[in-house]
Parts: structure tokens; sequence; C-alpha cells
């Protein structure tokens, strides 16, 4: 950059960086009548002030022209930004087939099953053999520590947590602005169902209907009355939401296991009756979203089969649930 009387300075973020302080000797009392004339040659103050008119019209210039690139060398940057992130949207299927470790029957894992299903997402399911307790041997807790299903991986990526493996995998294999929105308030939204879901609605389906299926626990007054009161409250959000879907008008990645906790009730013939918002809400995501709902029906054919006669795993030793229902019998 030339030595010009005008200075740009890069770390200011607009065309006020461009200081007169270059002027020597130049008084706070000049008029811009004075600068004119000086420029002119014709002011006394110009002469003494600006001796070289020649040098001093060189450097405005050559102030302008860094001014220009500058504003160049940006808009230039913002492109290119622009263009990289066009690049990595278009890149959305993965170099090699995903693993996703799974049960055929655990709702979590459909839930994200159905989201490969939505993505479009080429993916080989690893089976854990459950009943003789896969989950908990070492080579799968070594994969993962919570010795629990789905694990996800991605080409060494590892991911486990149903809600986490679905978040990133829209994010990363987007395939529209509807299923995972980007929009604050719209993925806000979202994310508030898949929390509402994980804290209070699968949290009591599970305590109702899928721990005294699998293991040795009662089924409970206390525990119908924690479901029904979740269940009153998702009728509440979606009748003052007002939508088709849980989280706006499109099917979104909040749908998935909130219909996984609805199949869990389903398969245990769970009256709706009194939840008319929930009930047309399920029903429509079976008719219009019949690829993801036949994932989800394959699992509801199955817990149907384990509500109806309920497994026996007294053999294994579970680190936190009884298995030994000859406890309840006893009681």
């Amino acid at each position: 950059m030339s030595k010009g009387y005008f200075r740009f300075d890069s770390n200011v973020n607009s065309v006020g960086g461009c200081v007169a302080s270059r002027l020597p000797d130049l008084k706070n009392s000049v008029t811009s009548h004075d600068l004119c004339s000086c420029l002119k040659g014709t002011s006394k103050i110009g002469q003494e002030a600006v001796p070289n008119l020649t040098e001093f019209a060189s450097s405005l210039k050559a102030d302008a022209n860094n001014v220009q690139q500058f504003l160049y060398t940006r808009r230039k940057s913002s492109l290119n930004l622009i263009s990289r992130k066009k690049s990595t949207n278009n890149n959305r299927k993965p170099t090699m087939p995903l693993k996703l470790y799974s049960v055929s029957d655990s709702p979590p894992t459909l839930a994200v099953r159905m989201a490969l299903k939505y993505l479009d997402i080429d993916h080989e399911l690893v089976d854990i053999d459950f009943a003789n307790g896969e989950h908990l041997k070492e080579d799968y807790i070594e994969k993962n520590p919570q010795g629990e299903v789905p694990l996800l991986d991605d080409d060494g990526f590892v991911l486990s947590e149903s809600v986490a493996i679905i978040q990133y995998l829209a994010e990363k294999y987007k395939k529209d602005d509807t299923f995972y929105p980007e929009d604050a308030q719209e993925r806000a939204v979202v994310n508030h169902r898949l929390a509402f879901n994980l804290s209070t609605l699968y949290k009591t389906v599970v305590e109702y209907m899928l721990l005294p299926t699998f293991y040795a626990y009662p089924r409970t007054e206390l525990n119908l009355k924690k479901l029904n009161h979740s269940l009153k409250t998702l009728e509440e959000i979606l009748n003052r939401q007002d939508k088709a879907y849980v989280a706006g008008d499109s099917v979104t990645i909040a749908d998935l296991p909130i219909v996984m906790s609805l199949v869990c009730l389903e398969a245990m013939s769970f009256d709706l009756s009194e939840y008319p918002r929930i009930a047309s809400w399920y029903l429509n995501f079976k008719d219009s979203c019949g690829e993801l709902w036949e994932i989800a029906n394959k699992g509801l054919e199955e817990l149907t089969g384990f509500a109806q006669s309920p497994p026996d795993l007294s053999h294994l030793e579970h680190p936190i649930h009884p298995t030994d229902r000859s406890v309840l019998e006893d009681e």
C-alpha cells in the first residue's frame, strides 16, 4: 500500500476506516472549501500544508484502489464460502455403507432406521442377539459402554443414543429443508419434541409397557397415571400447534421416536380414545409416510407378540434390571 494521506485500515469494518489524519499540519478549523481550494492549488493553506498536490492526488487514487481491492477480496471470500457450503450439501452420500447395530423390535433402533430410509442412506444392519445378552458382552461394550442399541458406525465414527444418531444423520446427509429445519425457531420446536419424548413420553411408556414386558417389573397404577399425564401433555401440544405432524406441517425427525412410543402402546392395545388428536396424528403418519411406517409396523408385530407372551430372560445377568419373574409371582 502507498504512503497515502488517507489510510484504509483493514481492521475497521466500514469505509470509516479512511482517516484524514495524514494531512500534515491541517487544523480542525479548515473547511471543505479550504480543502477544495487546496486541491486546486489556489489556497495558501494548501500551499503550506500540501506542497506536492500531484503526490497528494496520487495517494488518494492509491487509497481508493486499496478500498476497492479489499471489498473485492471480501466478496470473493464470501462467494467461496457459499460455494463450499453448496458443495458440502450436494455431497450427501456416505462413501461406504453405514453400520447400524440393532435389535429388530427396539423402538429407538426402529426410529433410526426410519431416518435412514427417509434420507435414502445405504446401511448395513448388524443384528445384536438381545435374548442371549450380546449387548452386555465385552466385545459390544468396547464399542458402546452403555451396552444398548442402536449404535451407528459411520466409517469409523461411532455414535450411540438414537436421538443423537438421528440428528447427526439429518445434519450430515441432509436431504431437504424440512426434515431437520435450519431455521432456529423451527429447529427448536423439533428439538423440543425430541426432548419431550425422551424425558416424558417414552420414559413413561418404558415404565408402563416395556419394562414389565421384558423384565421382572410389575405394571402399576402409578406408572399408568404417569403415562396418561404425558399423553395429556402431548394431546395439548398437538391441539395448540394445530399442524399435521408433531413439529409442523411436514414430517420431521421428531415424528419418528414419538411414533415408536405410540407403537409400544398399540402393541399392548392401549386405548387412545381419550386422546383424539394423538390418534389422528398417528393415523396420518401411517397413511402419509408409508415407507417409514412399513419399518415401524414390523416392530409393532414383534412387540405385540412379546406383549401377549413376555419372553423369559431369567438367564441374563443384567447390570440394572431384574430378570427373574418368579419374584413377582411370589408377591
